[in-house]
């Protein structure tokens, strides 16, 4: 190990002496504007795969990690580098975050991930390699494209992502004395999740992502015998590609949909079969919900910001649940989704009438049949059980009263459909109204 300040100093060397060679190199050469990027990109991605090795502490990373993103900042801000190195940071059109996600990803990663030094390099290989030639791959080869929220991806790319992830996994689980066929699974369970977290993911927030979840991952799946292994993968093939043939009958883009199947993933994961059915069933029914002449219009509207919005309030009771070892959360876990599903579906088909309002047959008609959809269930799984079925009774009259809160809010504001506020608003009365069902049980 060499001195930390010593280690600083050579890693800061790199980046500053990268910058001229890269500029050079373009003014050679003319090549795409893409590749400089991703030349910046894997080449200090490779460096900071040395740092466990580098550093023994975590205080250097997170020095490096503020330096190189202030210069990075400057070189987009300050006139004398932006004229110089601009080329190489600000290629790209669209508004990006990336050149800071990164080394807050790599000083996150090492303050969690140094003690295990071969998860680290295999979650930064990813993004260091994965992402860029990715990223080539699409521009230069891709022809099969698809719909996020931050433009159109590539089949070719993504697929040539899940091929570096799986191989990067393979090869460092391997190198750590994994078995083949643990590894092999383990390798290609998360290369499929990993490259759903990179087809979702928005204004570079994957160089964020991507590390992170593939350590969360690697950390547990690293002890799962092989048959856990197995479901686990055959589980996230068919829910992610179940979404994306049903997301032609969504208003969702493609992104929004592998993303629904991503959340119902991780839903069943956390919690088990019965935490998937809500999720799964939000996704299924609003679209059951949706009149055609809605879906045609409105095609692609959605992305991955408004599934977000719908997961939230779910997710913080699955978490709560889990933490605090809570099964009776699933009620109002079940809630959250039914109310959204409800409002969801009174919006859609309000849209679609002439004057565009909610009207009283509507308000009525689509949260009964939300009720039955998402409840029957819960009192199939769980049985005629008095606390299950009280449960039930109670929670269901919340369905009504979140619908007409939100439609009373809608009809007085005249939010448009796919504004942030509405779905903001939509998920405070989820999250208020799920929370007083909750204590209305409790109280009970």
């Amino acid at each position: 190990m060499v001195s930390a300040w010593m280690g600083i100093i050579f890693v800061l060397a790199i980046l500053l002496g990268l910058m001229p060679a890269l500029r050079w190199y373009e003014g050679k050469s003319h090549p795409h504007p893409e590749v400089l990027r991703k030349l910046l990109h894997v080449i200090m991605g490779s460096v900071s795969i040395s740092f466990p090795w580098l550093f023994h502490e975590v205080w250097p990373i997170w020095v490096l990690a503020v330096s190189s993103a202030t210069f990075l900042a400057l070189v987009k801000r300050w006139l004398p580098l932006r004229s110089r190195f601009a080329s190489i940071v600000c290629s790209i059109k669209r508004k990006t975050y990336g050149e800071f996600c990164f080394p807050l990803a790599v000083a996150m990663l090492f303050t969690v991930a140094h003690a295990q030094p071969i998860f680290y390099c295999i979650s930064l290989s990813i993004l260091a390699l994965g992402d860029a030639l990715a990223a080539l791959i699409g521009i230069f080869y891709g022809k099969h494209k698809y719909t996020t929220s931050d433009g159109l991806k590539t089949i070719e790319g993504s697929f040539c992502f899940f091929v570096v992830s799986a191989f990067a996994t393979y090869g460092g689980l391997v190198l750590s004395g994994t078995n083949f066929a643990p590894a092999l699974a383990i390798a290609c369970l998360l290369g499929c999740l990993v490259t759903a977290f990179e087809a979702i993911a928005w204004q570079g927030l994957d160089n964020l992502f991507i590390p992170l979840s593939a350590f969360a991952l690697l950390k547990t799946l690293a002890n799962e015998p092989l048959d856990i292994l197995a479901q686990q993968l055959a589980i996230a093939v068919l829910l992610l590609t179940a979404s994306m043939f049903w997301r032609v009958r969504t208003t969702l883009d493609d992104g929004a949909a592998l993303g629904a199947g991503l959340f119902c993933y991780v839903s069943w994961a956390v919690g088990g079969f019965p935490w998937l059915l809500p999720p799964l069933t939000a996704f299924v029914l609003h679209s059951l919900l949706m009149p055609r002449k809605f879906r045609r219009n409105m095609l692609h509207t959605h992305s991955i910001h408004q599934v977000v919005w719908v997961a939230s309030v779910g997710f913080l009771w699955l978490f709560m649940a889990k933490m605090l070892d809570a099964p009776l959360l699933l009620i109002p876990y079940t809630l959250s989704y039914a109310i959204h599903t409800s409002l969801i579906g009174c919006a859609h088909v309000c849209r679609t009438q002439r004057s565009g309002r909610y009207n009283n047959k509507v308000m009525v008609y689509v949260p009964m049949v939300t009720c039955t959809c998402f409840f029957l269930p819960v009192l199939v799984l769980n049985g005629l059980g008095q606390a299950t079925l009280t449960g039930t009774l109670l929670a269901a009259p919340f369905v009504y009263t979140g619908t007409l809160a939100f439609c009373l809010w809608y009809r007085r504001t005249g939010e448009t459909f796919s504004a942030t506020s509405r779905w903001a608003m939509q998920t405070c009365v989820v999250a208020l109204s799920s929370a007083v069902g909750l204590v209305s049980i409790l109280i009970y």
